[in-house]
């Protein structure tokens, strides 16, 4: 009997099946990014640091623990890979992660405002976002290969992922000014958004319940993973390139609060102008990638995210934060849809929720390193201590391009 999943067996499908298939992922990239905490996220910062009065380590320890979810993504991947759900290994994980977000969104609204509680909530809205994500990644993965799309689908993600910024950040600077109930009502929605047209659009032939056959499948992933130096070079390169200490989230949130005075309106616009910047580098790497390899522009790309890092050092005014801030995301999305490109052509057949989840997971892990060491220097010295963690994050993040070029032999990416 042939146990494959449907579409690993059936033909290629047609143009108007790949349109229908990147509609579901772009309303899946697109609930399952702008439902985020971290993206919504000006009103439950505000929340945290005048009605709690965190500290900006306080702060970044809530969002990570918060986001533990998104590290045990590898094991979702898992579970969707290898055991069906309701016949499918795509839609109902989509669905069932996306009821789980939307119901804990509006529980957080009438929720005790309690350190514990709200974290509580936190960790259960990620981890439905975490189920219905890594089912859209997996199906990525799949869509891609089977119509070698991913030169395509990888920049329409971080189009969408932007789009998420760009909305994210003025919507969230608005409902700062109003109650919380407001937002976690809003992302709640947001989060529902992917499941009616899911059901539309994406059809999957029932999958055979075998609990044997989904453990072997389960041990020869592992299997697989453990044997993988694409994998296990790929995620080396990606903690070394995201998780030197950081100043981009949460010190520079406070930096631009308590220093400069920034409105929580304005910040949110900064926000959205950095997302605008990645629909012009998404559209340009769209046009670009054919003609260059991936080994060619890593090296590149690390750089000029160190040069941006740098422009920090001017970071003083309005105006100068509208341009230091757009060539950032600018430079951020090129080097993130690099290395979203190597995650996806190091993902294996068979396992492509399970691998792809474990390497974005690696994203994650990495930000959230890099952010709660950034905070944590940030809280030991004074405000000014911002600036030395500009030099910090330049110069580590500038030292891991003499290392990227070997990396990528050993990954062995095109």
């Amino acid at each position: 009997m042939d146990h494959s999943r449907p579409d690993q067996n059936a033909e290629k499908g047609t143009p108007l099946d790949l349109r229908r298939l990147a509609t579901v992922l772009a309303a899946g990239f697109f609930s399952t990014t702008l439902a985020q905490p971290e993206v919504i996220e000006l009103p439950l910062q505000g929340l945290l640091k005048e009605v709690l009065h965190l500290s900006v380590t306080q702060m970044s320890l809530f969002f990570s623990i918060g986001a533990l979810a998104w590290y045990c993504k590898p094991f979702v991947g898992i579970i969707a890979d290898s055991y069906p759900l309701l016949g499918t290994h795509r839609l109902s994980y989509i669905v069932l992660g996306a009821v789980i977000a939307a119901a804990c969104w509006l529980a957080a609204g009438v929720a005790p405002l309690r350190y514990t509680f709200l974290l509580g909530i936190v960790l259960m809205i990620n981890a439905g976002l975490v189920i219905a994500s890594t089912a859209v990644g997996g199906l990525l993965v799949e869509v891609s290969r089977r119509y070698d799309a991913s030169a395509r689908l990888v920049p329409m993600r971080s189009v969408v992922t932007r789009a998420c910024l760009l909305v994210g950040g003025p919507l969230g600077g608005f409902l700062a000014t109003f109650a919380f109930g407001l937002s976690t009502t809003i992302c709640a929605v947001v989060a529902l958004l992917v499941v009616p047209i899911a059901m539309i659009w994406l059809h999957e032939r029932a999958a055979p319940k075998d609990s044997l056959l989904a453990w072997q499948n389960t041990k020869l992933q592992i299997r697989g993973l453990l044997h993988s130096r694409s994998v296990w070079g790929f995620a080396a390169l990606a903690f070394l390139v995201l998780g030197m200490p950081d100043f981009h989230d949460k010190p520079l949130y406070y930096y631009r609060i308590d220093v400069l005075h920034f409105s929580p309106n304005l910040i949110g616009w900064l926000k959205a102008a950095a997302a605008a910047a990645g629909f012009a580098a998404a559209f340009i790497y769209y046009r670009g990638r054919p003609r260059c390899s991936l080994e060619w522009l890593i090296v590149p790309s690390i750089l000029l995210n160190a040069a941006g890092a740098l422009a920090y050092l001017l970071y003083a005014s309005p105006v100068s934060a509208v341009f230091i801030d757009v060539a950032d995301g600018f430079l951020a999305t090129i080097l993130g849809l690099v290395l979203m490109e190597i995650a996806v052509k190091s993902s294996p057949s068979g396992s492509e929720a399970f691998t792809l989840s474990l390497l974005l997971s690696v994203f994650n892990l990495a930000d959230a390193v890099s952010d709660y060491f950034g905070a944590l220097l940030y809280d030991s010295y004074t405000a000014s201590f911002f600036f030395h963690l500009v030099w910090i994050n330049a110069a580590c993040t500038a030292a891991t391009a003499l290392i990227a070029p070997s990396l990528m032999c050993w990954i062995g990416s095109k």
